[in-house]
């Protein structure tokens, strides 16, 4: 998993499973680095009674943003998530690509006005 985070280069090692009796899609990250400075755990599942996506992201900068639960319309094509945060709204956009076989991640927070701008961009491939 590559990308930038506010711009600069990152790379994780990630994850995904599913887990829970195949209730949730868990994706694992963690900083590729010998000391990392980051780690998160992303669960997401289906509400088939509001046929909406739930989502929990938790991370290691703790408990505080765990209390925030993301939710985005249900969709074949995209997965589109909101996390409506005390500080302002965080949007989570994962979209496959068949042909190169891979998975991108946008995560946008929203600023004054209502404008979105963008915070990460990702790429998730599959270990060659």
């Amino acid at each position: 998993m590559t990308g930038t985070v506010l711009e600069k280069a990152v790379v994780y090692n990630a994850e995904g499973t599913w887990t829970l009796q195949d209730q949730f899609f868990s994706l694992r990250m963690k900083d590729a680095a010998p000391h990392p400075a980051y780690e998160a755990n992303l669960y997401i599942g289906i509400d088939s009674v509001s046929n909406e996506f739930v989502a929990h992201w938790l991370d290691s900068f703790g408990g505080a943003g765990a209390r925030v639960v993301g939710t985005g319309p249900l969709s074949g094509e995209k997965i589109e998530v909101v996390y409506p945060y005390a500080e302002g709204k965080f949007r989570n956009l994962f979209r496959y690509d068949p042909g190169k076989d891979q998975w991108t991640l946008l995560i946008e927070s929203e600023g004054t006005g209502g404008r979105w701008s963008v915070f990460a961009e990702y790429v998730i491939k599959r270990r060659d």
